[in-house]
């Protein structure tokens, strides 16, 4: 092997020995190691070596012209300047950022309210069937629909059978339509479930009620008197 070249810089030198390895030159560099770390930039240069057959080959080759530029090849002059995209407008994206922040905030409280108003509504006591037929039968009492008040009493007899307060109901309602023989019959039962003092009071105004109705409609009309004719003589 035999010094063909010497270079004062590592990077020049490795690529001398890449074109010369592209055209099949057998070549080394020595004393690289030297001068990447001998001291100062150029104390030790580095060689190329090239074996002594393919030394005037290899000199050819780095001689060689490299590869002409083609004829339309434009040289971009000093007073082109490449068109750069702008910027970003960082008020701009700043701006946006806080729409996007101000809706998941909007959206976030209305999702929290509804949320809080189903949980409020299922904790809030709402009236069971009793109830409901409750308030019908206190509404239809209040608009005289006592035929009506007598209905939703009889469907809560026939729900709650062993709840005193549904025969009270229905006696009510048949006290009102002056069914006397009904509302005792239906106090009577109220009383064998819960034996108060206030349904045996009721129990005992129905009972004179409808012995008062018993003796009116049992006692006789009076028969009209016949007025005595004229004597003759």
């Amino acid at each position: 092997m035999i010094t063909l070249r010497v270079f004062d810089s590592a990077v020049e030198a490795a690529m001398a020995k890449s074109v010369l390895d592209d055209h099949g030159i057998s070549s080394s560099l020595a004393d690289e190691a030297a001068h990447l770390y001998g001291g100062a930039p150029g104390a030790i240069p580095v060689r190329l070596l090239v074996r002594d057959d393919q030394a005037e080959e290899a000199l050819r080759i780095l001689d060689a012209p490299g590869p002409a530029l083609p004829e339309n090849f434009d040289v971009m002059t000093d007073a082109e300047t490449v068109e750069e995209k702008p910027a970003p407008d960082v008020a701009i994206e700043l701006r946006s950022l806080q729409r996007t922040v101000r809706r998941l905030v909007v959206v976030s409280t209305v999702l929290f309210f509804v949320l809080f108003c189903f949980v409020a509504y299922l904790l809030t006591d709402r009236p069971d069937f009793a109830g409901r037929l409750w308030l019908n039968m206190n509404s239809a009492t209040r608009h005289s629909d006592f035929e009506r008040a007598r209905r939703i009493a009889e469907t809560a007899v026939k729900q709650y059978p062993h709840e005193y307060w549904s025969h009270e109901w229905l006696a009510n309602a048949d006290l009102r339509l002056k069914d006397f023989a009904a509302a005792e019959a239906e106090y009577q039962r109220a009383y064998s479930l819960l034996p108060s003092e206030e349904i045996k009071k009721r129990l005992q105004e129905v009972r004179i009620q409808r012995q008062s109705q018993a003796t009116t409609s049992t006692s006789p009309s009076p028969t009209p008197q016949l007025s005595a004719s004229p004597a003759t003589n």
